[in-house]
């Protein structure tokens, strides 16, 4: 007897499972460190400054306690852009891009221009026509700040302006300068020589052809290039290039300029690169 239960407590003890030791949980909070980072580099690229110390404390708050979830990122990224700093950032982006910083002109500065225009008398070379048309498009350049304070005018319509006026004619003088510094600034290339010698065709007026579409003027150059499929890569490259420090992948190139190309919204555009787990640095399971 004694044997049997010695026997059958044996059989017992060895089927009986033994306890798995847990592990305590990780801690899984995202470091502050990592979150001011991502909130002063955004808001740097977006509003061209740090954030205020209470600006600070409130978004750290807000995305410590949603743990950098998608729809916090989001939001804190919406903020910004609703600022009026944004669009006037953009302007100042722009101008510096575009007018190299040796043009820079103010409302007044502009007024100058425009009354020396109006004054001028029609030429051989210049007709009325012309006098007018530029004269319109320095009062469009006078009136960027109001026009991207009330969403009249978008980023591509700022570039657009900035693009096509004296003043930038001034900073690239001649044909040729014009239609390689629009290749440059906006596409990130020289133009191919088949490009630029149809590029200064039109630009002077003459039948061409440039990315598939027929004009003969400097205003049909530009429209032609800021509808092209070209230049929307352009501005995806630059995002990433400024944001992300690299080129944008095949799928990435492909489908962000399609998305782009249908809506024209450059903000949403933006949005997307600045809420990637890599401009933040930082993804489930760690620091990148």
């Amino acid at each position: 007897m004694g044997c049997l239960f010695f026997l059958l407590w044996g059989i017992s003890a060895c089927n009986h499972p033994q306890q798995k030791t847990i592990a305590p949980p990780k801690d899984t909070a995202i470091p502050t460190e990592i979150i001011q980072q991502y909130i002063g580099k955004t808001c740097i690229s977006l509003l061209n400054r740090r954030p205020t110390e209470q600006e600070l404390t409130q978004y750290t708050r807000t995305l410590s306690s949603q743990q950098l979830s998608v729809d916090a990122v989001k939001g804190f990224v919406n903020s910004l852009i609703a600022q009026s700093e944004y669009p006037e950032t953009l302007y100042k982006v722009a101008m510096g891009q575009l007018l190299n910083h040796i043009y820079n002109p103010d409302s007044s500065q502009l007024q100058i221009t425009i009354d020396i225009w109006k004054s001028l008398k029609p030429t051989i070379d210049q007709s009325q026509k012309e006098i007018d048309a530029e004269v319109e498009r320095l009062i469009g350049l006078q009136r960027i700040p109001k026009d991207l304070a009330s969403e009249f005018l978008d980023n591509i319509g700022l570039q657009k302006r900035l693009t096509h006026n004296s003043y930038y004619d001034f900073v690239n003088m001649g044909t040729e300068n014009f239609v390689v510094s629009v290749f440059e600034n906006f596409l990130l290339r020289y133009p191919t020589a088949f490009e630029l010698e149809q590029g200064k065709k039109m630009v002077d007026g003459s039948k061409a052809r440039i990315f598939g579409q027929y004009g003969n003027s400097k205003t049909d150059f530009v429209r032609i290039f800021f509808d092209s499929p070209e230049y929307f890569e352009g501005q995806v490259r630059q995002l990433f290039l400024k944001h992300l420090f690299r080129e944008p992948s095949s799928e990435e190139m492909v489908e962000l300029t399609r998305t782009f190309m249908q809506s024209k919204n450059y903000a949403a555009l933006q949005r997307h690169i600045l809420t990637l787990d890599e401009y933040i640095g930082w993804k489930k399971g760690g620091q990148l």
